[in-house]
C-alpha cells in the first residue's frame, strides 16, 4: 500500500510508467511508438484512499498479483478502471513516434530520460514526489534521476522534490500509472476499449 510518511508534507504525487520500448530496430520487433504516462494525485490523502480501494478490489476478486495491463484478463482491467473512476486523478501521456529522424542518433537511456523530461514539463509541479516503477537496473536509475533533477530543478526552485523507484509491492499506486499507460497504448493502436473508461479524467495527450 501507499504509506503516508509522518511529518512529510507532500503537495503533489506523480507516478510514472511507460509502454513500448526505446529500441529502434523496427524490423526486429521494436515498437513504432514509445509512451510515457504520468498520473498526478494532488494529495497523500487521496493517494491513501486509492491504495485502500485497490486492496479492497483484490479481496473482492481474490486476485493477489500485480495489476499489470498486459497480463490482466479484460474483466479485471475493467474492474480496475471502474474502481479508479471514484477518485480525482489526472494523467498526462506523451506519445513519441520513433520514425522521426531526430530520434535515430539517441541512446536508449538518453531517449527515455528526454521523453520523461518533456512530459514532466507539462503539469504544474512544485516540490512533487516522483514515483517510477522499479524495473530498470541501478545504473540507469542513477542516470535517470540525475537527468530529471538537472532539468526540472533550478536551485531552490524544485519542481521534483524526491524521486523514488518502487515496485508494485512497495507502492501500490505505480499500478495506476501502468494501467492508464496500457490503455493509452491500446488507444494509439485504435483500440478504444479502455480509453473510453479513462478519458473522463482530466488529462492531456502530447504527440511528438
Amino acid at each position: 500500500m501507499f504509506i503516508l510518511q509522518k511529518g512529510f508534507d507532500v503537495e503533489v504525487l506523480v507516478f510514472m510508467d511507460e509502454s513500448g520500448c526505446t529500441g529502434l530496430k523496427f524490423k526486429r520487433g521494436s515498437s513504432p511508438f514509445f509512451i510515457i504516462t504520468l498520473v498526478v494525485i494532488d494529495s497523500a490523502e487521496i493517494a491513501e484512499k486509492i491504495s485502500a480501494a485497490i486492496e479492497r478490489l483484490r479481496i473482492k476478486k481474490d486476485f493477489w498479483g500485480e495489476f499489470h495491463f498486459q497480463k490482466l484478463h479484460k474483466n479485471l482491467r475493467r474492474d480496475f478502471y471502474v474502481m479508479l473512476q471514484n477518485y480525482p486523478v489526472k494523467f498526462y501521456t506523451i506519445i513519441l513516434d520513433k520514425s522521426h529522424s531526430y530520434v535515430r542518433g539517441m541512446e536508449k537511456n538518453e531517449l527515455y530520460s528526454e521523453v520523461a523530461n518533456i512530459v514532466l514539463d507539462v503539469p504544474d509541479l512544485n516540490g512533487a514526489s516522483l514515483f517510477v516503477d522499479k524495473r530498470a537496473d541501478k545504473e540507469f536509475r542513477k542516470e535517470f534521476d540525475k537527468s530529471i533533477r538537472s532539468k526540472q530543478n533550478n536551485g531552490k526552485d524544485k519542481r521534483i522534490n524526491k524521486i523514488k523507484h518502487k515496485d508494485w509491492k512497495e507502492n501500490s499506486l505505480v499500478q495506476v500509472a501502468d494501467m492508464i499507460c496500457g490503455a493509452m497504448n491500446w488507444y494509439i493502436q485504435k483500440k478504444n476499449d479502455y480509453y473510453v473508461m479513462i478519458c473522463k479524467f482530466e488529462h492531456e495527450i502530447i504527440r511528438i
